[in-house]
């Protein structure tokens, strides 16, 4: 009996070790960064979800006074897209939640200045912090 139970244990500490190793690398550490905006009252939250791909989430509450997003762009470094490209709606005075995957590492915009812009003027700015 004592045999049984010491090959049991043995093949169930070996299954778990080989589930282990096996999700371990596919699991991407879940961080996430956190840009606040004073004027217009929001902020964009992106979440590493895998390697090389973010989500991003957000809304923001005032600041926003046209309808048409081609006029408002997200600046980020020399990068810039408009609110259309990453299908962020307004709807004055300000927009709709937000929600999209794109590719990136969110480790990598820690600290970096974010800016929102409407017809290539910056009307806000923020910093990449980590979230706690």
């Amino acid at each position: 009996m004592s045999l049984k139970s010491t090959i049991f244990t043995s093949l169930v500490t070996l299954s778990l070790l080989m589930v282990y190793r096996t999700y371990s690398y596919t699991s991407p550490l879940a961080y996430t960064i956190l840009a606040k905006f004073e004027k217009l009252e929001g902020k964009i939250k992106i979440t590493q979800i895998d390697k090389g791909k973010v989500r991003v989430t957000g809304q923001f509450k005032k600041g926003f006074s046209d309808v048409n997003p081609d006029n408002y762009k997200i600046l980020l470094g020399h990068e810039s897209e408009t609110f259309t490209d990453q299908g962020i709606k307004t709807k004055p005075p300000g927009t709709e939640p937000f929600n999209f995957i794109a590719s990136g590492n969110a480790f990598a915009l820690i600290d970096k200045s974010i800016s929102i812009t409407y017809k290539d003027v910056a009307i806000d700015q923020a910093i990449f912090l980590v979230s706690k």
